[in-house]
């Protein structure tokens, strides 16, 4: 599987990011991340595109 398709689940992007998963949804909920796709009833998750991306500007501009 490309890593460029690769989908993070919460418990991922909070290894990633080295927080808790609360601290991703607060994320989420303040706009500070790219929204999840919905892949589920109950399942969201990110491209991992999409955070790279993100963290790529995030770089770029020197901000959140």
């Amino acid at each position: 599987m490309n890593t460029k398709n690769r989908l993070l689940k919460i418990a991922d992007m909070a290894n990633q990011f080295g927080v808790s998963r609360s601290t991703i949804w607060r994320w989420r909920k303040a706009k500070i991340i790219p929204e999840p796709m919905l892949i589920g009833a109950r399942l969201v998750a990110w491209r991992s595109i999409d955070i790279e991306q993100w963290l790529e500007k995030i770089k770029k501009d020197g901000e959140v």
